[in-house]
């Protein structure tokens, strides 16, 4: 989900070596072109927030080779599918609610959905990313990104209903961003995945029961749209 990084190569220089050696790169590329993948929009829309108001959902898809070397051992590789989108309903209403300003948040209504297509039969834990990965789970087969308000700690993000103000609006936002923005992007993942994925590798995309919350909200709404 960055979107700026594309490769990443850690080396390590032994005293009195004549050059570094490697011990593990890993590299991204969109699968059609074989270029870094493009993801333009988001910063346009960070960079000028008056965007917002005249906003058209959208969604993008793509698929992403992911690369691995080391020196131990074969590179490996891995096939991408990633649904990225910008949302409306309650998600851009927030973002356009003057409290936000007032409680020190820039929310921005995109977020994205990436499953594992290749190769088949590796399970996914699927992991909360706000660009960076959490250290959480969601219970889903399926990564989720998005602008998300996070903890204090950093650990998940925040939510609960007993909350009041900047809190409140906080844990809002991000059922707002579940719900509106990332479960229309599950359900175009699942819709576009007939046509890579058959029969159990197939199913493995989709939930095999109701996650804790808020990632509850996410499946409830997801079904919602492709049922």
């Amino acid at each position: 989900f960055l979107t700026h990084v594309h490769t990443v190569t850690v080396s390590v220089w032994e005293a009195g070596a004549a050059a570094p050696t490697l011990l593990r790169s890993l590299s991204t590329r969109d699968t059609k072109s074989g270029a870094p993948p493009q993801r333009s929009r988001v910063h346009e829309l960070v960079a000028a927030r008056s965007d917002l108001r005249s906003l058209t959902p959208s969604q993008s898809i793509s698929q992403i080779d992911v690369r691995v070397s080391d020196s131990a051992a074969s590179p490996s590789a891995a096939r991408w599918l990633i649904v990225q989108g910008m949302g409306a309903g309650r998600a851009l209403e927030i973002c356009l609610d003057p409290a936000c300003e007032r409680y020190g948040l820039t929310p921005i209504p995109w977020a994205g959905v990436a499953a594992r297509v290749m190769p088949t039969g590796l399970a996914t834990e699927g992991r909360p990313y706000c660009l960076l990965p959490l250290p959480s789970a969601t219970g889903l087969p399926v990564h989720v990104n998005g602008f998300f308000e996070v903890s204090s700690n950093r650990r998940d993000i925040w939510h609960g209903d007993d909350t009041i103000g900047g809190g409140r609006l906080r844990s809002e936002w991000n059922i707002a961003l579940l719900q509106d923005v990332l479960a229309p992007c599950y359900a175009q993942l699942l819709l576009y995945a007939r046509s890579l994925l058959h029969g159990p590798a197939f199913y493995a995309l989709w939930p095999s029961s109701k996650p804790a919350e808020p990632w509850g909200s996410l499946v409830a709404a997801m079904y919602r749209l492709v049922l």
